[in-house]
């Protein structure tokens, strides 16, 4: 993240996703926070090594689900970029899922990366807390 507000922006995303998805039964979550006692297990693509950890993981009827949020000013970044294509790759190969959880007004443009970087994920657009 580069600021401080931005990760504040970002936390908060998080934060409400979360409480989304505990509403909606998902089990066992995991949520990258400085707050949180249990954070998900970082992903590693097997060519380089350097590992990523996902804002939220869970469970819901036995199946992974991983969520990573951005907000606007992360979406684009190359770093997002290799984040996503980790995330998208493990999920496929687990049989998990995987969403891209975007700030409201942002779904068109998460879309086009994904499709030019060749990444498969659901997208959730939310309100910006």
């Amino acid at each position: 993240m580069g600021n401080d507000r931005n990760r504040e922006v970002h936390d908060d995303m998080v934060r409400y996703m979360a409480t989304l998805i505990s509403k909606a039964g998902y089990v066992n979550m995991r949520v990258q926070l400085p707050e949180s006692q249990s954070r998900p297990d970082r992903i590693a693509p097997h060519e380089t090594g350097h590992s990523y950890g996902p804002d939220i993981t869970a469970l819901r009827e036995g199946c992974l689900h991983i969520f990573q949020v951005e907000t606007e000013e992360t979406i684009t970044s190359h770093d997002t970029l290799q984040q996503l294509k980790t995330f998208a790759i493990f999920a496929d190969r687990n049989n998990a899922l995987f969403t891209l959880v975007v700030p409201s007004g942002c779904k068109r443009n998460a879309e086009q990366l994904l499709v030019e970087s060749g990444v498969f994920a659901r997208i959730i657009e939310i309100l910006s807390p």
